[in-house]
């Protein structure tokens, strides 16, 4: 069991650092493929460690039944974001925040362009920027 979404993060790095190294025998764009998984390990590192500082934060106090209720219609990550952005400002780190849900959102249309949109290209670069939205906000959620 994966009891640290940072650990997540870690794997999603070190699978960007050793690119190089991995070797696939199907014929597709192995660096695509990396690209792809970096891209979802690094979005669900920064959400998960960001849900659970949510949940444990007093100011924010995320709960995720009461805001699928009051979010009806949309998915659990977007619940979040809704949440997160009707909220902040109860905090007294509400600009790092809201930078960070800003971060997260352009992560999560990231992720789901790289786990549901195989038409769509995924760079090394897109890959790369994702990875160090996600260290950034995992650091900011640990600073507060």
């Amino acid at each position: 069991m994966v009891s640290d979404p940072m650990h997540l993060q870690a794997l999603s790095e070190k699978i960007f650092n050793e690119q190089n190294n991995l070797i696939c025998d199907n014929p597709c764009s192995l660096g695509e493929c990396i690209y792809r998984t970096v891209i979802n390990r690094s979005y669900y590192a920064a959400y998960n460690f960001f849900k659970n500082w949510a949940i444990n934060d007093n100011a924010i106090a995320y709960d995720e039944e009461k805001a699928k209720r009051k979010y009806r219609g949309r998915g659990v990550h977007k619940v979040f974001i809704i949440f997160l952005k009707n909220n902040a400002k109860k905090h007294n780190s509400s600009y790092v925040i809201q930078r960070c849900v800003s971060d997260l959102e352009s992560m999560r249309k990231d992720r789901t362009t790289a786990d549901y949109h195989f038409d769509k290209n995924i760079t090394k670069s897109i890959a790369k920027t994702n990875c160090i939205l996600s260290k950034k906000i995992i650091k900011h959620m640990k600073d507060l």
